[in-house]
């Protein structure tokens, strides 16, 4: 009898012994091809290079370094180099991965982070891989104090991490710094505890489009001082966007609110916003975004100047006649009887719109007839006297409404000014 159990016991580890060495394999081989997806990415693209320096697959372990090079961007006269020594710990249903990185100038160049930034410290990285899920998570600590210094310019950043999770159509981001205070000659900003985060939803693999984007920012606390100015200190600031890409149109939501504005020692109030933008087209968008970022910085007085290079991208964007909803803009301050209060909503009208040219918007006539494709309303509720009075309404007036049409921006029925002169155009 006792031999019959001891020989069950014996097969039953031999089973699990079995079981837990195969999964073991598994994990590594998942992981392995996982790298390999990894390095072809990255080499793919014409900017970057990749490899994978002292590689070692051992049966628990993996261990290299990874450098990544781009060639286009240089420190210390060298192109950047990424280095992430990295280690892997393969489980029976996961992989946990741990490592550092920095950046440096070449192969014997300054170190970005332990040289300059945070002497002696790098960023730690730490993940886990899921395999059968095939999702992760990422986390990334920085230092805790990166500071710079260049001139009279001076930046530092305290207690910064950020973590993502995901899988191949999903991607969650979230990050938290204790602290962010900039400086130079002409004054200083500091922000207090500030949180982040980023939820997107990518197009599936069935080839639906739809895709969607939620962002969230809270700063506890924002202050601007100038040199022979009062400061100013910005409370409670909450903003958050929601992108979504639908049947081709891109819409984006967003709200926004500063629970306190101060300047000095004197409480001014506090400001609301909630608006939406409908009906952009998506591909369209995307490609305009992309180029405005490749193009040069243009002047702020010519921003035709700015549009005319991607001018195809930023008419066919606004062809499917977009429409601008403000649902609230209110301000409320201990020195308003009521709160200001303004909501209303623009449409521009893009039939035919991909047949004009930027060069024509230069000319007057040309940018007056592209104005006129503008129609809209919006209520000012309790508006200050003084206001009412510099747009010619009794000080009393409540509400004042305003209209957009025929290139005219019109007051309680009355023409207040072309909206040509909002933008210089004679």
């Amino acid at each position: 009898m006792k031999k019959r159990v001891i020989g069950s016991l014996v097969a039953v580890a031999i089973v699990l012994g079995g079981a837990w060495l195969g999964g073991i394999a598994w994990s590594r081989h998942v992981f392995a091809e996982r790298l390999d997806e990894v390095m072809t990415r990255l080499n793919a693209s014409p900017a970057l290079s990749a490899s994978q320096q002292q590689l070692e697959r051992g049966f628990l372990r993996t261990h290299g370094t990874l450098v990544v090079t781009w060639q286009q961007a240089t420190l210390a006269g060298e192109p950047i180099e990424l280095v992430m020594p990295w280690q892997a710990r393969h489980g029976i249903l996961a992989t946990r991965f741990s490592g550092e990185a920095d950046v440096r100038g070449g192969d014997d160049g300054p170190r970005l982070f332990a040289d300059r930034l945070s002497p002696g410290e790098r960023v730690q990285l730490s993940a886990v891989i899921h395999h059968f899920q095939r999702n992760g998570e990422l986390d990334v600590t920085f230092p805790e104090r990166v500071g710079m210094t260049q001139g009279p310019r001076r930046a530092t950043l305290a207690g910064a991490r950020l973590q993502f999770e995901g899988d191949e159509h999903h991607l969650n981001l979230k990050g938290h710094f204790d602290s962010l205070q900039l400086a130079d000659d002409s004054g200083s900003l500091a922000l207090g505890t500030g949180e982040f985060s980023s939820r997107r939803r990518m197009a599936n693999a069935s080839g639906e489009d739809d895709e969607q984007r939620i962002e969230q920012l809270r700063i506890e606390q924002l202050q601007v001082h100038s040199p022979g100015a009062l400061p100013v200190t910005l409370r409670g600031l909450h903003w958050q966007g929601h992108a979504e890409r639908r049947q081709g149109l891109l819409s984006y939501a967003l709200s926004s609110r500063i629970e306190g504005i101060r300047v000095s020692q004197q409480g001014l109030g506090s400001l609301k916003l909630n608006a939406t933008l409908d009906r952009l087209g998506a591909e369209a968008a995307e490609r305009f975004m992309a180029g405005l970022r490749r193009s040069p910085a243009s002047t702020a007085d010519d921003w035709l100047g700015l549009i005319e290079p991607v001018e195809s991208s930023f008419l066919a964007m606004l062809a499917p006649s977009p429409q601008l909803t403000l649902s609230e803009l209110q301000v409320r301050s201990p020195m308003l009887d009521q709160p200001i209060a303004l909501s209303g909503q623009l449409t521009f009208n893009g039939e035919g719109v991909t047949e004009t040219r930027i060069a024509e918007l230069r000319r007057p006539a040309g940018m007056r007839h592209f104005l006129q494709r503008l129609t809209g309303s919006f209520t000012l509720s309790h508006a200050p006297p003084l206001l009412a009075l510099i747009i010619g309404q009794n000080p009393d007036q409540n509400p004042i409404e305003f209209a957009i049409s025929d290139g005219e921006l019109r007051v309680n029925d009355q023409p207040l000014l072309p909206l040509g002169r909002l933008l210089s155009v004679p």
